[in-house]
């Protein structure tokens, strides 16, 4: 069978923008009623499919209200610096950006957070990154996007099998099961743990 990666946000049948696999039908369509609508409106093509991955971040889950909040709040709470959140979510973007080898490790997000405080980057104490590190382990700073519990639902109710494969570290396999997510799943795969990221050859 085929193996197709899919997001529940992106056009129909792309799994990127501009790509060819698919999107589920949207929650409240009164399609979703009809037997097998979303695979007999599947390219021919598709139609083998019997596995679905997925990535996490801007796929499955968003930083909620926004990383720089996060940052915010916490820079706040700990006395650090008080921060303008909108002002970090830029920063961070951008130090994003330049990120073209990026390995997922503990250090490797203690740099992207400095960077993204800008020239009170370099002040950060350790405990502070350390805190905000597990910061982003929590539930509570995490959103699943408004599609995609009514997809995986659906998927699985079709008898696909569904996977993650996601660059991310040690965090995300405990985060998804606190977001109960982690049941749907037969194979969680996660850059952090094999030691490649997405794409690897």
């Amino acid at each position: 069978g085929i193996v197709a990666p899919c997001t529940p946000r992106w056009n129909s049948f792309s799994a990127r923008p501009g790509g060819r696999y698919f999107q589920p039908p949207r929650r409240r369509s009164s399609k979703l009623s009809q037997p097998n609508f979303f695979l007999m409106n599947l390219p021919v093509s598709c139609r083998d499919i019997r596995a679905v991955s997925f990535d996490v971040g801007g796929t499955l889950l968003e930083p909620w209200p926004s990383v720089g909040e996060v940052y915010a709040d916490l820079a706040t709470r700990c006395e650090v610096s008080h921060p303008d959140a909108a002002t970090l979510n830029r920063q961070f973007a951008l130090a994003w950006t330049r990120k073209a080898d990026f390995d997922y490790s503990e250090s490797a997000w203690f740099q992207l957070v400095r960077e993204s405080f800008g020239t009170a980057g370099s002040a950060l104490p350790t405990e502070f990154l350390t805190a905000l590190y597990q910061r982003f382990a929590a539930p509570d700073v995490w959103r699943i996007y408004d599609d995609v519990l009514p997809t995986l639902d659906f998927l699985a109710s079709e008898g696909l099998k569904l996977a993650v494969i996601s660059n991310w570290d040690d965090r995300l396999r405990p985060l998804l099961q606190n977001l109960k997510l982690a049941s749907y799943f037969e194979v969680i795969t996660i850059s952090g743990e094999i030691r490649f990221q997405k794409p690897s050859p």
